[in-house]
């Protein structure tokens, strides 16, 4: 029995009929074509919680509503080895920046001014808005600071 769409939300968890265990890590990308990325473990509660390739191919939204079976409690879980539960590598920052005042709504090489809230970025550091729950988590990679400026590629987590 699939999902309706409007079910679908961060940092929830999920069960399919063969009784795997998705969280929602994120969903993102444009209104008529948003992709979920999840952690995900069999049907063994005890198993470890992985990636089932939705780093690099994350389904459609559609698609993941159309696999689950039903809403659940998040078991408390470990993520994959690296990883911290909300997806990022373990030890980075994540920075919470407006993205009215910093543009970065698309991947690929973005600059910013250096200011207090940008000049710790680094590799690996996630970038989001919190003021859009439901917006794409960017990975930040190649950070380099040239005089005022800070660059970096940004890739959709």
């Amino acid at each position: 029995m699939a999902l309706p769409i409007s079910d679908i939300v961060i940092g929830q968890c999920y069960r399919t009929a063969a009784g795997q265990e998705r969280r929602v890590l994120n969903i993102f990308g444009a209104d008529n074509a948003k992709r979920v990325r999840y952690y995900s473990r069999g049907g063994n509660v005890d198993g470890a919680w992985g990636w089932p390739g939705t780093k690099a191919n994350p389904p459609t939204l559609e698609a993941f509503a159309e696999a689950l079976d039903k809403k659940i409690d998040c078991p408390v879980a470990a993520p994959p080895p690296g990883f911290d539960i909300q997806g990022l590598r373990t030890g980075k920052k994540r920075h919470d920046l407006d993205r009215t005042k910093y543009p970065y709504s698309k991947d690929g090489r973005v600059t910013f001014s250096v200011t207090s809230e940008t000049a710790s970025i680094v590799d690996g550091d996630a970038i989001f808005d919190g003021r859009h729950p439901n917006d794409t988590i960017w990975i930040v990679s190649s950070a380099e600071t040239n005089g005022n400026v800070i660059q970096m590629e940004l890739q959709p987590l």
